[in-house]
Order: structure tokens, then C-alpha cells, then sequence
């Protein structure tokens, strides 16, 4: 049977007009209301993305001046590199403290063009020219499976004998008593062996001098982004054993995120991260409250969890707290309430950070307060 003008076809999802001819839709009135809203929505998180880019591309790789940090030796390096043959701990002490110029112009340029920028992840990075071996990186992932979604997790990346040696990586706004998972260690350092690979590095055993530190932060993301916390401590067990251990160490991960990670980091975020931070929270609002709801809708669905093992080793303190499913499920929708506060008074705050439309002026009376013009580019593309 023919497609009648006025409809849409069955077969395509063209508008078919009166000569026979196909024309792309252009717009939903055509739809029905599922595919209407499918579409909106699909529209609606094409435009974010498009504006997060815009608004947030500035504040991706910056110069600053960076906290002082204790500056590393290479008898530090020793102890925590594991080394091969008298010969390469020869080359160690022999070889260059710092980064070459052209070494780090290339670093920071692969930075710019590699490093993620989106709603779904996003790597800031923070280098300060009088500390040339230091570079300080805000990760935030954003994979819906990862208990870490959303988290700001901000790392110093310290640079000793690189390239010959890999750097050093430690989780600096850390919580106290919190570990975040088998390679996040108790003193925030992070625990990553290497091995080249094609278009990157993995988990292994060797470093090449031609690994970069975008690699590093690649892989550092990639562990944020794997729900399999358990998996990577190579703990023996059964199958359901293990699924077990994962979903019990993933409940501590998702409330030590949501509480620390989140919530304090939007209250009080590093001055060097700030704006990024909180144009983040901002224009992902909606995506992370969504996120939080799945997760308090995923602990209601399922009976208590026994909270022993691997994670009582780990997180004796925070299993304390949250040991009966009573417990974890009121801390996480009361964290979701304060989490609603902390967003929604970033309206006025990322107003305030962004420069105000062409159009406008300063000058506003109180009677024009109530229908004045959106404060900034933001506000003329979202009112959440």
C-alpha cells in the first residue's frame, strides 16, 4: 500500500510529498508522541553536548601556579618502581630530572587534542611553569554502569626520570578512610603497571619511554569507568562470590562518590578546577540526578548485601555505616536531597562566572528584575 501525502512512510523515515519525492522531516508534528519525545530528547542532549564543548573547551589544559608539593628523589622512584638490572637503576641516577622543552610542548599539545571533553567524560589538566615535573588532572567519568560516575577525582601526576620511568600518580582530594578500590591505595597513591599497546597502554608490566602522560591519564579514566572493582584484585572465589564482593564494594565506591567526590567538591571546589567544576555540575545537572535516582532505585531492588571480605579489609569504617540495607538506602536519598540544593545553587553562581550576553546592560531596576534577560550564554540555552 502507497504512502499518502500528509503521512509518514512505513518503509522510510521520510516526508513524502505530492510529486512522488522524499524530503527529510524537519519537524515532530508528524511523529507520534513516543518518537516525539524520543526525539526531543535525543535534540535536547545534542544541544548540551554541543554547549558543554563551547562553554567548557577554555578551561581544559591551563597554566596555573599549583600548590607546592614535596619534590620527589630518585631513591623515592626506587622504592616505589619496581626496578630490572643493576644497569637501569645506573641509567636512573644518570638521567634527566626534568622534562625537555620539546618533550612537553609535545605532552601538552597531545593533552589538548587527546584528552576527553564531554558529557560522557571529561579530563582537565593543570601544569604550573615553575614546577616542571608536576602536572595536576581533574577526571570525571560518566559511564552510566561505573560506580564512580560523575565523581570529581582530581590527581597529581608527578614527574621523576620521565620519560625513562613512568610517573608517579596519587588521588589527592581523597576522603580520609576511604579506598576507592584495589589500585587506590590507602596513602592515594595509585597503582598502575604497564605495558605498551597499540593506540595506548594497559595493565602489565612495562613502561616505554614513548608512553605519554595522556596515556596515563587514559588509563586512569578506564579505571573509573570498570564496575568490576573486585575483578581487578584477582581475588579467588566462585562466580556469585565474586558478583557479590563487586556489588558490595560498588555500594561503598557509589556513597563515598556521591558524598566526597560530588556533593563536597561543588561545595568547596580546588580554586585551580573551580569554574570547570561548576559549569559541569551545571550543565549535567539533570544527567546526575538521574544517576543518583538508578542507584537508589537499584538498592531498593535488592535483598541486603553481605559487606564482608575484600571491602571490610578495605573500607572497615564506611562498612560500619552501612552495613544493613536500611542504612545505605536513607544515606544515599538524603545525600540525593542535599545533592538537589548544592545544583541548584550553581544557577546563580555560573551565572555570575560567565560574561553577560551582548544585549545586556548592568544597569537593571528592581521592577525589571522579574522579566530581565538571562545573566549569560548559559542561561539563554537552559533553564533546568
Amino acid at each position: 500500500m502507497g504512502c499518502h501525502y500528509g503521512t509518514i512512510c512505513n518503509k522510510t523515515s521520510y516526508f513524502r510529498t505530492p510529486c512522488g519525492t522524499e524530503q527529510g522531516i524537519e519537524s515532530t508534528a508528524y511523529l507520534d508522541p513516543t518518537t516525539q519525545r524520543l526525539n526531543l530528547e535525543y535534540q535536547s542532549r545534542k544541544k548540551l553536548a554541543a554547549t558543554y564543548i563551547d562553554l567548557l573547551k577554555p578551561y581544559h589544559v591551563l597554566a596555573c601556579s599549583l600548590s607546592p608539593v614535596e619534590s620527589m628523589t630518585s631513591s623515592t622512584v626506587k622504592k616505589l618502581i619496581k626496578l630490572g638490572t643493576d644497569g637501569e637503576e645506573e641509567k636512573l641516577e644518570n638521567s634527566a630530572r626534568f622534562l625537555t622543552k620539546a618533550r612537553r610542548e609535545t605532552e601538552l599539545s597531545l593533552m589538548k587534542s587527546h584528552l576527553p571533553l564531554s558529557i560522557s567524560d571529561s579530563a582537565f589538566v593543570r601544569y604550573d611553569e615553575k614546577q616542571i615535573n608536576l602536572f595536576r588532572c581533574l577526571i570525571i567519568p560518566g559511564g552510566s554502569s561505573t560506580p564512580y560516575a560523575h565523581g570529581s577525582f582530581i590527581f597529581d601526576i608527578h614527574l621523576d626520570n620521565y620519560p625513562t620511568y613512568p610517573p608517579t600518580v596519587r588521588l589527592i582530594n581523597k576522603p580520609e578512610d576511604v579506598r576507592f578500590g584495589p589500585d587506590f591505595l590507602p596513602s592515594g597513591r595509585v597503582h598502575l603497571n604497564y605495558v605498551s599497546e597499540s593506540g595506548g597502554i594497559a595493565q602489565g608490566t612495562v613502561w616505554l619511554a614513548t608512553n605519554t602522560i595522556t596515556d596515563v591519564i587514559l588509563m586512569i579514566l578506564k579505571l573509573l569507568s570498570d564496575e568490576n572493582i573486585v575483578e581487578r584484585a584477582r581475588i579467588s572465589g566462585t562466580p556469585e562470590e565474586i558478583n557479590r564482593q563487586n556489588r558490595a564494594y560498588s555500594n561503598v565506591v557509589k556513597m563515598a562518590t556521591l558524598s566526597h567526590m560530588i556533593i563536597d567538591t561543588i561545595r568547596n571546589p580546588m580554586p585551580e578546577f573551580e569554574k570547570a567544576i561548576k559549569i559541569h555540575y551545571y550543565l549535567t545537572k539533570q544527567l546526575v540526578l538521574k544517576h543518583v535516582r538508578d542507584w537508589i532505585e537499584d538498592a531498593d531492588r535488592h535483598l541486603p548485601i553481605d559487606y564482608s571480605g575484600l571491602l571490610e579489609d578495605h573500607n572497615p569504617k564506611l562498612v560500619k555505616v552501612i552495613r544493613s540495607k536500611e542504612k545505605f538506602l536513607q544515606h544515599l536519598r538524603d545525600s540525593y536531597l542535599e545533592l538537589e540544593v548544592q545544583l541548584e545553587l550553581l544557577k546563580v553562581k555560573v551565572a555570575k562566572m560567565l560574561p553577560m550576553s551582548n544585549d545586556q546592560t548592568p544597569q537593571h531596576t528592581e521592577e525589571h528584575k522579574e522579566n530581565r534577560e538571562p545573566r549569560s550564554r548559559i542561561d539563554l540555552e537552559f533553564h533546568n
